[in-house]
């Protein structure tokens, strides 16, 4: 809800109160549309951290095994590989949680243009 409310705040320029109000009535009147963006959001953001955060993880593994001057100087280059893999994942889910809010800010754009009617005239969402 907290998200609805900033991305309404953007959008109307509304206090937090008043945008809080609008999220809630948006969110009430379209529960299926938003339940299904926020679940294929959340879906999306889980392979997308696992992906990234794997991807670092094991590139981390082979730039230790395979390049000469850091295979020399690493004692246990486990230790740098989940190192690195942390940070991937935490980076990545950071990344993604951008790309959520956005997805939130697109849905809630489209379903107050879809609420206004505007004669298919379209404020916030082009199409």
């Amino acid at each position: 809800m907290n998200d609805g409310t900033y991305v309404q705040i953007a959008i109307a320029g509304t206090n937090y109160c008043s945008s809080t109000l609008d999220a809630y009535e948006i969110f009430a009147d379209n529960v299926t549309k938003i339940t299904i963006t926020t679940s294929l959001c959340v879906f999306f953001k889980f392979l997308g951290i696992m992906g990234i955060g794997i991807s670092i993880t094991v590139a981390a593994y082979f730039t230790c095994q395979y390049v000469e001057s850091l295979a020399k100087l690493l004692v246990n280059p486990l230790v740098v590989t989940i190192a690195s893999g942390l940070i991937g994942f935490v980076i990545g889910g950071i990344y993604l949680s951008m790309i959520d809010l956005s997805a939130q800010s697109i849905i809630q754009c489209f379903l107050i243009d879809k609420k206004n009617g505007n004669n298919g005239n379209t404020k916030y969402a082009r199409q």
